[in-house]
């Protein structure tokens, strides 16, 4: 049996219970020969977003659909895992509710580790190379986040362009990145901005946390501080101090949250921490409508001498057009040098989409 076949099993069995129980206040779902995984199966979160996600869901939320999953027979989600790897080489290291982590053999013998957030399976937070399945990473001398895994390590263009504007300066900058997910991106910032890095990653998901620790190298060793607390409540904090790279890489659905878009948090909790000639990068996702609403609100606020330029991802990432990261700089400082390198995966890709926003702008 595939693992479609499998997939579809699942599927069928958890719409016959769905149906067979609308009558009951809680759903008393199916029971076979399988014992229920009441201890949460390590694919349970995985199986509760695909089919709660997308166009057509099973369910009509995250939760019911994590309610029926864990009740699905252990045997019958050790067989998809089962199929899983034998067919796609891909193992399920960690699973809890609202996170996976998952590594993939490729073709080429590499081993690619992503960290899903369960409630949107379709998009991966963070990817890296491992040297093996299951392996321990120790990211001292980190790769940056794979670009046909994920476009998100292009926000660490940030430093690249706080350097052009701040060249004489012989200092490190000072970053903080909201929403640090597997902590690839702070890992790589603090590896590359100076020799006494300054890198705060903001996560407010203990979830999250733990796998990152536990499989992406967050743990006491890593050069950079975690903190568990939303990006708004760090902002308004005595622990917050002038930043000069500002990066958010949060969202609720949208990205940034709807929280995150207002003027008001931009001016009354983002601006009165940023520093005189800082960067801020931002991950976008919406429609034309809301990127424009957001990129407008960013001009508003911030102060005259800033571009804000935003950067679609490199056809490599495939992504849709709703994906984008704006940059706010200071007016200008495109004109010069810039080097990505060691900061993004295929530079040379970022730099064609960087030229050609700037290009878009007229600033050439």
């Amino acid at each position: 049996m595939s693992n479609i076949s499998v997939l579809r099993m699942i599927a069928s069995t958890l719409r016959t219970e769905q149906n067979r129980s609308v009558a009951r206040m809680r759903p008393s779902f199916f029971t076979t020969s399988a014992t229920p995984c009441k201890n949460h199966h390590k694919l349970c979160g995985y199986m509760a977003g695909l089919h709660s996600h997308g166009d057509h869901p099973e369910f009509p939320s995250f939760q019911s659909a994590w309610e029926a999953v864990t009740e699905v027979g252990a045997t019958l989600l050790d067989d998809f895992e089962e199929q899983l790897w034998s067919e796609q080489g891909r193992k399920f290291i960690h699973g809890t509710r609202k996170v996976s982590v998952v590594d993939t053999k490729n073709d080429d013998c590499t081993v690619t580790r992503k960290l899903v957030l369960n409630e949107r399976p379709n998009l991966v937070q963070t990817a890296i190379q491992v040297e093996s399945i299951a392996a321990p990473y120790c990211p001292l001398s980190p790769s940056p986040p794979l670009l046909t895994q994920t476009h998100l390590g292009g926000l660490a263009m940030a430093v690249p362009f706080w350097r052009l504007n701040n060249s004489e300066t012989k200092s490190s900058p000072h970053c903080v990145l909201i929403g640090a997910g597997g902590c690839s991106l702070p890992a790589i910032l603090a590896c590359h901005i100076g020799n006494a890095p300054s890198v705060v990653a903001i996560e407010p998901c203990r979830e999250v946390l733990l796998a990152s620790k536990l499989w992406f190298g967050a743990d006491e060793s890593a050069k950079f501080s975690l903190v568990c607390q939303t990006g708004n409540d760090y902002l308004q904090s005595s622990l917050c101090r002038a930043i000069d790279v500002l990066i958010i890489d949060a969202d609720d659905g949208l990205a940034p949250p709807a929280s995150m878009r207002t003027q008001s948090f931009w001016e009354s909790i983002a601006l009165p921490t940023l520093s005189h000639n800082c960067v801020v990068g931002v991950n976008v996702i919406g429609n034309q409508n809301e990127r424009d609403e957001l990129q407008n609100v960013l001009r508003k606020t911030l102060p005259a001498h800033y571009d804000v330029i935003s950067v679609s991802a490199p056809p490599e990432a495939g992504v849709s057009s709703r994906h984008a990261l704006f940059f706010a700089i200071p007016e200008g400082i495109l004109q010069g040098t810039y080097n990505f390198e060691n900061f993004v995966d295929m530079p040379h890709c970022w730099k064609k989409e960087v030229d050609s926003s700037y290009l878009s702008h007229g600033k050439n």
